[in-house]
């Protein structure tokens, strides 16, 4: 499987996913809530499907190619400057390899004093600050959950650490340029592909939580939006997947609508101070 650091990524569901693929033999999908686009782009990688359809309302990837060439450079001249690639070995701890490959133990990933000065100065000189959200990611310069920040300032990049090449992620953004990628509002791009949707389609929809402030919906993505989107799903011919993980409401919204609902694991949420579970829910409508 193929993915890219992303804040609540779906990589995990994909095996749940994947059955229903092959036992029902989709063609399309479409994913009206994209994220990183990781299912499609899964699906699409191991020829499951032969066309995905993602909308990536808030132009997340956009730049992304330009912040890839722009960490290549950081990281070349973060090894120029001397800084040394750590890597977390235990809760505790984390270690370097030395000239000669010898695991160097430190009590921390997060760098200090000159070292620390040296990677803000490195980004501050050549990433443009539109790109300092980008390089939250991948626990590469600092933790991921510094992403959920207002603002991204200077003095949250403290780390070179993790896997800091690009080489997989340029590997996933060529499989993504095959899928079709939209900018829409939600609704609108249900409109858009109405027509197209067939028993060979499947919608994949992950929507901003109730009362959780995500991504593109700004504000809040409250019950009401929740009970609107079912709707139209339950309006279009096609099968489709729901993402949620409160059960009680699911249990209620999907009163009297055939579907299975499946656990598909733990996931941390709100800075890792506590988990929740997710809940796949797939709705497959007689012929």
């Amino acid at each position: 499987m193929i993915s890219i650091p992303f804040s609540g990524s779906k990589k995990y569901s994909y095996k749940y996913i994947k059955p229903y693929i092959e036992t029902e033999n989709y063609k399309t999908v479409y994913e009206p809530f994209g994220g990183s686009g990781v299912l499609s782009v899964n699906l699409l990688n191991d020829g499951l499907v032969s066309r995905a359809v993602v909308n990536d309302y808030d132009r997340f990837f956009d730049d992304y190619e330009e912040y890839l060439d722009l960490k290549d450079k950081v990281v070349d001249l973060g090894y120029k400057a001397g800084l040394k690639k750590t890597s977390h070995c235990s809760k505790y701890h984390a270690y370097y390899r030395d000239e000669n490959n010898n695991i160097v133990p430190l009590k921390s990933r997060v760098l200090h004093g000159k070292d620390r000065e040296t990677i803000q100065r490195i980004i501050a000189e050549n990433v443009p600050e539109k790109f300092w959200r980008y390089f939250t990611l991948g626990n590469n310069f600092c933790f991921s959950t510094v992403a959920q920040h207002d603002v991204i300032r200077i003095k949250d990049f403290t780390m070179f650490s993790s896997y800091l090449k690009t080489d997989k992620q340029r590997a996933y953004l060529d499989v993504l340029k095959r899928c079709e990628i939209e900018h829409l509002d939600y609704l609108d791009f249900l409109n858009k592909y109405r027509d197209e949707f067939d028993k060979d389609c499947l919608i994949i929809a992950d929507p901003p939580y109730v009362n959780t402030d995500q991504g593109q919906y700004k504000g809040k993505f409250d019950e009401q939006d929740t009970l609107r989107l079912i709707d139209e799903l339950q309006k279009l011919p096609c099968d489709y997947i729901f993402f949620n993980r409160d059960l009680d409401r699911i249990n209620k919204w999907f009163d009297g609508i055939d579907c299975e609902i499946k656990r598909t694991g733990m996931r941390r949420t709100k800075f890792f101070t506590h988990s929740a579970e997710e809940y796949l829910i797939y709705v497959h409508k007689a012929s």
